[in-house]
């Protein structure tokens, strides 16, 4: 039957939500019917439903709480309702009595066992502001410091609300006055009672919150001055922040520009050097809390994280009073680069400052500038002025060097009157007149030649060719700069100009008397590009109308003449020029190579038929090996006609015809013979079995080579063959040409069977090699050699 009963929360949900809208009588009798209804359900065995929720997930005892009804809630509680059960916000129906107020309510669950500390029954009725309620929950065992789902005890919803008598309760009846950051909240919320309170009940006074920040810190950030002397009277530490490693309070103070929280917390004992103050008040610009820290024993030369001094700081806020009040007090001037600083930021001012106070004029800072330099780099005149009339040395750190490069000629002017060596190297071993070419500024170079620089000294001349200024080249050799000084790579002025293809100034540098044979100027002159090639050959010819025909013979560091430059590039009309003018046809290079050699290496036909129409040596340099190397048929027949020894052997002993056979190239190998090529000169036929080559081999037998022949090692062709395991070759070589298997051996074979087999596994032949031995009655001796 159980089972059939009506569902109590549908009939209690509908009843409240039907009675709505109607009057008080009509309410009151309608809650007494549901009342009614119950009371008959629960005596007819609805108690196994006491502890289902509805779909809000809350149960009998929580509807019968929030309607006020205490007769049904003891009903509801006799008949086996659970005293602490939870909604869906882990609330029970005595945290819902708690919220409704319901004090008797309250009074009737605590009696009958409700838990005091299920579901922050404490947190709510101190959100409520009911110290009643509190007394209550704590009479009948509530922790003071449990805490909610934030974290929080009860104590500082109590301190948010500004609840004093709620305050004092929880502290009198043992609330943790440290749980929490509690008395940074009440500082926070500024209330000095609350305040007081929790320092009269044990509160610490110098303890962090999670930014590492003191009750006192947090005082001076909100400005409270009424609070930060209750908390020092108190006994807070005003360096305490400095302990933990963050700021602290007169840190914070100064950041506040709160003058009278600083005098405050220096009276107190607040160290002055701590956390960068002094840097800080220079920041603020005040001069008060300047004067008061250094009053209260700051450092006046402390350096902060970044190696900066106060004065530094004041230099770099342009703060022209702290300046004079920090060196009237007592700065060093020569702390930190200040008057570097004083002349990165233009101010004159502060410079005369900075000298009068004793700041060193030809101080380095860090990237080896002086002050100097500084007014140099920023192109401020004034300054430089300035700091060479009080004393700075203008020889110090390349500052002419860094004027001539800004292309500052009255800059220049000032600095070699104020003593500027004219000549002074830089580290790159360039004088000022060498920066002044370089930058291409003809008016610097007139006037540091005209004050007396060295136009020899670092290389003006090779610079100014290379940077192709005719005019600065003309004003140096004016002021005479040597025409065949040489760099460090032993280079002329007339090299670069060369190099660069500029003929105007090669012209000119000939024209005023440069010595056209020094270094390899001809060789340059004949190695440039085919694109500029009526530049080149009116160049050569030009020098070598200045008298440049002795250096014909001459090498470059290649080893290559002059010749050999002019067939690289394939020039015809300077080839015939240098050759009438001397230049020898059969010098060779360091590759013992001549022009003929070069001309073949280069593929050019008509260089070389002209050539040798003009008498080069077909035999000088292994032009025959070099044509052939190349493949060229027509330069072979042209060489050979022209008187090519046909049999010559190069450097590795090789013929022609052997260069042929290795590059395999058959018609060359025909032409070689047919022009009357030796096939048994330079193991020919060994060569060609070495290639594989039946064709070649067949070319060279009908030529005359010899099948007996031996080569270096003492081997036949046939041996070759062999060791190649090539049996189309053995089996031509034996069979077709019926060479002798046993050529060159007097004894005849005489092998058993075992032999056979020793023999293939010392010679590694396959099956079908060895039976064309074997039934040509090769012997062990001779395969063995």
């Amino acid at each position: 039957m159980l089972k059939f009963l009506p569902k109590l929360h549908r009939i209690y949900y509908k009843s409240r939500f039907e009675i709505e809208g109607k009057n008080i009588k009509e309410i009151n009798a309608e809650l007494d019917m549901v009342f009614e209804f119950v009371e008959y359900v629960l005596g007819k065995g609805g108690i196994t439903c006491m502890q289902t929720k509805c779909i809000g997930g809350q149960t009998l005892l929580h509807h019968a709480v929030w309607e006020g009804k205490a007769d049904l809630c003891n009903l509801l509680i006799k008949s086996g309702a659970e005293l602490d059960a939870t909604n869906f916000h882990g609330e029970t129906p005595l945290g819902t009595a708690i919220k409704t107020s319901n004090l008797d309510l309250v009074k009737l669950l605590l009696k009958l066992g409700a838990n005091p500390n299920c579901g922050e029954c404490l947190h709510l009725a101190v959100e409520k502001g009911r110290t009643d309620l509190c007394e209550l929950l704590i009479d009948f065992g509530a922790k003071l410091d449990a805490t909610n789902v934030y974290g929080e005890t009860p104590l500082e919803p109590a301190i948010r609300t500004s609840n004093l008598d709620l305050v004092k309760l929880l502290l009198k009846r043992g609330a943790n006055p440290n749980c929490r950051e509690c008395l940074h909240h009440a500082v926070w919320e500024g209330k000095a009672d609350v305040c007081k309170l929790l320092i009269q009940s044990g509160a610490e006074l110098d303890a962090t919150n999670v930014y590492g920040e003191t009750p006192l810190g947090t005082a001076i950030r909100t400005s409270n001055l009424d609070l930060v002397k209750l908390l020092l009277k108190h006994g807070a530490n005003p360096n305490c922040g400095e302990c933990f490693g963050f700021a602290p309070p007169l840190h914070m103070a100064i950041i506040n520009n709160n003058l009278e929280l600083v005098k405050l917390l220096l009276k107190r004992g607040a160290n002055p050097n701590c956390g960068e103050c002094l840097h800080l008040a220079v920041t603020k610009g005040g001069a008060d809390l300047c004067n008061l820290l250094i009053k209260s024993g700051a450092e006046l030369d402390a350096t902060n994280v970044y190696g900066e001094t106060p004065l530094g700081t004041a230099i770099k806020t342009s703060n022209l009073d702290l300046v004079k009040l920090l060196l009237k007090l007592g700065a060093n001037p020569n702390c930190e680069e200040c008057l570097h600083l004083a002349v990165e930021k233009g101010r004159a001012d502060m410079c005369e400052l900075l000298i009068d106070s004793g700041a060193k004029l030809d101080a380095m800072n860090a990237n080896k500038d002086t002050p100097l330099l500084t007014a140099i780099r920023n192109n401020n005149l004034e300054l430089v002025k300035l700091l060479l009339k009080r004393g700075a040395n203008p020889n110090c750190g390349e500052c002419l060097h860094l004027a001539v490069k800004k292309g500052g000629a009255d800059l220049c002017n000032l600095l070699i009157k104020s003593g500027a060596e004219l000549d002074a190297t830089n580290v790159y071993g360039e004088t000022p007149l060498g920066t002044a070419i370089k930058t291409s500024n003809l008016d610097l170079v007139k006037l540091l030649l005209k004050l007396g620089a060295n136009p020899n000294c670092g290389e003006c001349l090779l610079l100014a060719v290379e940077k192709g200024r005719t005019d600065s080249c003309e004003l140096l050799i004016v002021f005479c700069a040597k025409l065949d000084a040489t760099n460090v790579y032993g280079e002329t002025p007339l090299g670069p100009a060369i190099r660069t293809s500029n003929l105007d100034l090669v012209k000119l540098l000939l024209k005023r008397g440069a010595n056209p044979n020094c270094g390899e100027c001809l060789h340059l002159a004949v190695k440039k590009g085919r694109s500029e090639l009526e530049m080149v050959l009116e160049f050569v010819e030009y020098v070598l109308g200045k008298g440049a025909n002795t250096c014909m013979q001459t090498k470059c560091i290649g080893g290559q003449t002059l010749l050999h430059h002019a067939v690289w590039e394939g020039r015809s009309d300077l080839c015939e020029l240098l050759i009438d003018l001397g230049a020898e046809l059969d010098a060779t290079n360091a590759c013992g190579e001549t022009p003929l050699g070069t001309a073949i290496k280069t593929s050019n036909l008509d260089l070389v038929k002209w050539f040798l129409f003009f008498g080069a040596n077909p035999n000088c340099g292994e032009c025959l090996h070099l044509a052939v190397k190349n493949g060229s048929a027509d330069v072979c027949n042209l060489l050979i006609k022209s008187g090519a020894e046909i049999d010559a052997t190069n450097v590795h002993g090789e013929t022609p015809l052997g260069t042929a056979i290795k590059t395999s190239n058959l018609d060359l190998v025909k032409l070689l013979l047919k022009s009357g090529a030796n096939p048994n000169c330079g193991a020919c036929l060994h060569l060609a079995v070495e290639k594989g080559r039946a064709d070649l081999c067949e070319l060279l037998i009908d030529f005359g080579a010899k099948l007996d022949a031996m080569n270096a090692n003492k081997e036949y062709p046939l041996h070759v063959a062999v060791r190649n395991n090539n049996l189309e070759l053995v089996n031509f070589l034996l069979v077709k040409t019926q060479t002798d298997p046993n050529c060159g051996r007097k004894r005849r074979r005489n092998a058993e069977e075992h032999e056979t087999v020793i023999l293939q596994e010392k010679m590694d032949l396959d099956n079908a090699t060895l039976s064309v031995l074997k039934r040509c009655r090769i012997s062990k001796d001779a395969m063995s050699k």
